[in-house]
């Protein structure tokens, strides 16, 4: 009976004790990460990688999307692109959908990798759908021209009186371009020109 009673403790020590194991996950596979909840904010600077999907409301809470430029977005956003300017700064630009599908906003943001900080972040612009059935209508696309300048270009275009061509092309009576450039200072700065 003494014996029982001993195999029947152990059995309740190793029962505790494996109930108290958890599994950890190696840190730096990338497949192994946690999924975010509305709750828990993951920001990690390695996220910022293009294609790289991120949470929207991680994002907002950072200051990286300002919503009081955009309609209602959808809960997952793309990392377009990132340049490293230095050791302690990099930027990217940022590529949301609304929920509607009917625009796209871009934003950039530079980050300090080290501390995981956004040290500034600026509207780009936006990509929606067009109504051709309009007299004018902007169209706008980014482009990095240099490691430190990106080239915002709008153009406006103005359609024919009479428009007779299935081609919206032909359409187009003439366009006006105009471009901006905002610069990446080596400390995270940025301005628009």
């Amino acid at each position: 009976m003494c014996t029982l009673i001993k195999f029947l403790i152990a059995d309740i020590f190793l029962l505790v004790v494996a109930t108290q194991c958890t599994t950890t996950t190696n840190p730096h596979n990338k497949k192994a990460r946690p999924k975010a909840t509305s709750v828990q904010t993951r920001f990690d600077t390695t996220d910022f990688v293009p294609g790289y999907e991120m949470i929207t409301g991680d994002l907002i809470r950072k200051k990286i999307i300002d919503t009081a430029l955009t309609t209602e977005l959808s809960e997952t956003c793309y990392c377009d692109t990132t340049v490293h300017l230095n050791d302690t700064v990099f930027y990217s630009i940022i590529s949301v959908n609304d929920k509607a599908g009917v625009c796209t906003y871009f934003f950039v943001a530079s980050i300090n990798p080290k501390t995981k900080n956004v040290i500034a972040s600026k509207f780009l612009h936006s990509d929606c759908d067009v109504d051709y059935s309009n007299d004018t209508y902007d169209l706008y696309d980014h482009e990095i021209v240099s490691q430190e300048k990106i080239k915002v270009t709008k153009t406006t275009i103005f359609q024919k009186k009479k428009r007779t061509s299935p081609n919206e092309e032909e359409n187009i009576d003439h366009k006006h371009t105009q471009n901006s450039l905002l610069s990446i200072s080596q400390t995270g700065k940025i301005n628009k020109k």
